[in-house]
This record gives C-alpha cells, sequence and structure tokens, in this order.
C-alpha cells in the first residue's frame, strides 16, 4: 500500500521525479556540451498551409507595428508606465523580426525596413543603458545579428533618440 503523501504528489511529479537533478549534487556540475552544427529546418513560406501562412503574416506585422509606435517620438520625453517592459518587448520584436528575415519567411521583412527598426532599437537601448544593464545586453544582442545580416555595423546617427524618464 502506498504511503499518503506518496498519493497526494500530482501525476507529474510522478513521472518527472526520476529525471530532475538532485538539489545537493547536479546543481554545480558543467552543463552538457552545446551542438555547434544544429541546423534549423529549412522552411519555404509558399509550402506552408494557408493558416499558418496567415498567422506567420499576423505575428511579423503585428512585431513591426509595435516597433514602428515608437516612431516619432524622437526628442521627446518617452512617458511609459514600465520602461523596462517597454525596452525589453521591443528587444523581443527585433528577435522576431531578425529571424523571420534569418528564415525561410525572409519574404514577410523587407530589409531596409528591419534595418531602420533595428537601429533605432538598438539607439534607444544605448540610450537607455544606464538604467539597466540588461539594456547595454540587449543592445550589444541586436548589433551582433545586424552585423550578421547586414555585413556591417549599424549606423546609430541614424537612430531616432528618445528621452527617458
Amino acid at each position: 500500500m502506498e504511503s499518503p503523501a506518496f498519493q497526494q504528489l500530482p501525476p507529474s511529479m510522478l513521472h518527472s521525479s526520476a529525471r530532475a537533478p538532485s538539489m545537493s549534487s547536479d546543481m554545480g556540475s558543467t552543463p552538457a556540451a552545446i551542438s555547434t552544427d544544429w541546423q534549423p529546418p529549412e522552411v519555404r513560406l509558399h509550402e506552408l498551409p494557408k493558416k499558418l501562412k496567415s498567422a506567420c503574416h499576423i505575428c511579423i506585422s503585428s512585431a513591426i507595428k509595435s516597433t514602428e509606435a515608437f516612431d516619432g517620438v524622437g526628442g521627446h520625453r518617452l512617458v511609459v508606465t514600465n520602461i523596462f517592459g517597454t525596452a525589453h518587448a521591443q528587444f523581443g520584436n527585433m528577435l522576431v523580426l531578425s529571424a523571420s528575415f534569418m528564415s525561410g519567411l525572409k519574404e514577410l521583412v523587407e530589409p531596409e525596413q528591419l534595418k531602420r527598426l533595428l537601429v533605432r532599437t538598438i539607439g534607444f537601448l544605448i540610450q537607455s543603458e544606464n538604467i539597466s544593464p540588461t539594456f547595454r545586453a540587449d543592445a550589444r544582442i541586436l548589433t551582433e545579428i545586424y552585423e550578421k545580416i547586414f555585413n556591417e555595423p549599424p549606423d546609430l546617427k541614424q537612430a531616432t533618440r528618445m528621452r527617458v524618464p
């Protein structure tokens, strides 16, 4: 007969506990080697089912519109309730757009539009880097992505300047 404590465990705990690392011995171990030869599957937009193609288009368009919502506010003090959430959302949008551009969804992202949005977002993050080291790291990551995609450093003189609180 099982003990009452064992009977109270949720089913997910019953099946996964053997695979979970023990707190005392495995937490400090070196992580497993990361494979560098993995390649994402090749996906072509025209090969996707119509419904999935439409969802991709909506997702990418939404990321563009969300990022462009900050266009034209340069030179004005940016007033948002959560600068950290706003900046991180902009960073996330740029990751989505960059990944889409580097994939079989490339035709859904205009290269000049991606350049402009990356430069503006990098400039915003650099301008705000004294607020949080995360902003500095996000700017560095987006700069590396820009250089990988366009084979040149971003021209940050073109960045729209926004003052943050």
